[in-house]
């Protein structure tokens, strides 16, 4: 028990997130992606932490959704939490920016260096 059970201050997302992680671990910790890397699903930072930042994400089935990531974080973890909120086992395409364009290539680099600070990411299925 202790503190990590006490989720009367969080809100709906928070708590939604809590579950969808503790499922995640219970679960495989990452499902392998195209490139047969597996990309894990990582904590969230707490909100205001030093090097987060927020980055909303319009998922394939048309759910709007925002989350925090640090700037260290990788794009592939992005694309881990993007699959966890979507149907297991279907390919996803993310894309940023304006015009969007396809952001599997940095799935190497961190959100920092992508510059996903603060975007919008527009999932589909491919």
């Amino acid at each position: 028990g202790g503190a990590a059970s006490d989720i009367s201050g969080l809100s709906e997302e928070e708590m939604l997130q809590m579950a969808m992680a503790a499922s995640l671990e219970q679960g495989a910790a990452g499902a392998p992606q195209d490139d047969g890397v597996a990309y894990v699903v990582t904590d969230e930072p707490a909100d205001g932490a030093e090097g987060s930042c927020r980055i909303q994400f319009r998922l394939p089935d048309g759910t709007r959704s925002v989350r925090r990531f640090l700037t260290t974080d990788l794009v592939g973890n992005v694309y881990a939490f993007v699959n966890s909120r979507c149907e297991s086992g279907r390919m996803i395409e993310l894309r940023s920016g304006f015009p969007p364009k396809d952001i599997s290539s940095m799935k190497d680099k961190t959100v920092g260096e992508a510059g996903l600070a603060g975007d919008m990411i527009q999932g589909r299925y491919i």
